[in-house]
């Protein structure tokens, strides 16, 4: 499975994207929301760099535990964008606003645009179990991958 996520907005506190299923035929998932762009890496205030990153599961930490407990058995694992240059456990979760990102990636189904400081994601949960979803089931043998592509 090939994930894209095209970032469209750039404040200086956050970033908005909308994450699409390119597999086949192209089809919208949801929206996201990351940590904004620095030149130098700040932690847990910095988004990850553009690029291709392969996803998989990750079912250890305390973050598991609390998904594990919050979303029963759909729960498979948190799903983890790995081999980011300079940077560790990158997950994507729920959270509607920079706060809650950590260097994450924020799922939701609206979005309020970067007008002011800060955009954000609103009806986060309902997104992450829909998308969780969609990932988890197409999970295969082939390397399922997310790649990141700046717009704006």
């Amino acid at each position: 499975m090939k994930l894209k996520v095209y970032r469209y907005s750039t404040s200086p506190d956050s970033t908005l994207g909308i994450m699409y299923d390119m597999t086949d035929t192209p089809t919208f998932l949801c929206y996201t929301l990351e940590d904004t762009f620095h030149e130098e890496k700040i932690y847990g205030e910095t988004r990850i760099p553009q690029g291709e990153y392969i996803l998989k599961l990750y079912a250890m930490g305390s973050f598991h535990q609390r998904y594990e407990k919050r979303f029963g058995d759909m729960h498979k694992g948190m799903i983890h964008v790995t081999d980011v240059p300079g940077f560790s456990y990158i997950l994507i979760h729920c959270g509607n606003t920079k706060d809650d990102t950590h260097g994450c990636l924020l799922l939701g189904d609206g979005t309020m645009q970067n007008a002011t400081d800060e955009g954000q994601i609103i009806q986060s949960t309902k997104a992450y179990r829909r998308v969780y979803k969609h990932i988890v089931d197409n999970l295969s043998d082939e390397p399922t991958t997310l790649e990141y592509i700046n717009v704006a």
